[in-house]
């Protein structure tokens, strides 16, 4: 975890922001390891809380398919992700739910890129 935030990069879109990090496969599988969090400053009660990284988790989950697809192309990849929830506001899900789906799109159009050059080297 602390190698994630130390090294990893990140795309904050608010209240949401992203950190991630990408490792290439040893063994040919890929994987994705996500994570979710919010913060005790602005919402003291744990109740508070686990509702907002429910939210988020359902939104992943719901978006998490185009993830999959660039981790398992030809080169595998393992990649590491931490969603942070920022916002001062109890969030309502549509909220959540736009703000993931544009923060996993922007990750994957980062992993495209990442990936464009190794593919261009070795043509």
């Amino acid at each position: 975890m602390d190698k994630l935030f130390r090294s990893g990069k990140s795309i904050t879109l608010p209240p949401l922001r992203l950190h991630y990090q990408v490792e290439d496969s040893i063994e040919n599988q890929p994987y994705v390891k996500v994570g979710v969090g919010v913060g005790k400053k602005y919402f003291k009660k744990a109740v508070d809380r686990n509702r907002i990284k429910r939210l988020m988790r359902e939104a992943y989950r719901i978006n998490k398919h185009a993830l999959n697809n660039i981790t398992a192309s030809e080169s595998p990849l393992h990649l590491n992700i931490f969603f942070l929830f920022n916002g001062r506001e109890m969030p309502d899900y549509r909220l959540i739910l736009d703000k993931m789906s544009i923060l996993i799109e922007k990750l994957e159009n980062r992993l495209k890129e990442q990936k464009k050059p190794e593919n261009e080297a070795s043509e």
